[in-house]
């Protein structure tokens, strides 16, 4: 996702998915890329089932901290959430 193979990042995301249908971080990549290719009710869906999962995730840090902490993906992946429609309090 680092270097923007959004297409790519889906197809693997989407395989792993298959073998693990409901692993949360998996879910938000997911969410995450959807929103960078600017799909927007399929990203939509990606966040909400996402987050269904991950009900504490409420702002920016709280996704860099928990979920991918010395990242340098967390930024992209959090950019790709909001375009699928988060909206991160504060």
């Amino acid at each position: 996702m680092g270097q923007e193979k959004y297409e790519e990042a889906l197809e693997a995301i989407d395989k792993a998915l298959l073998r693990h249908p409901d692993v949360g971080h998996h879910l938000g990549f997911r969410a995450a890329v959807l929103g960078h290719l600017e799909r927007g009710p399929e990203a939509k869906a990606a966040l909400d089932r996402y987050l269904t999962l991950r009900p504490n995730l409420k702002v920016r840090d709280d996704y860099r901290r928990i979920f991918v902490p010395n990242s340098a993906l967390a930024d992209p992946i959090i950019e790709g959430l909001v375009k699928a429609g988060w909206e991160p309090e504060g």
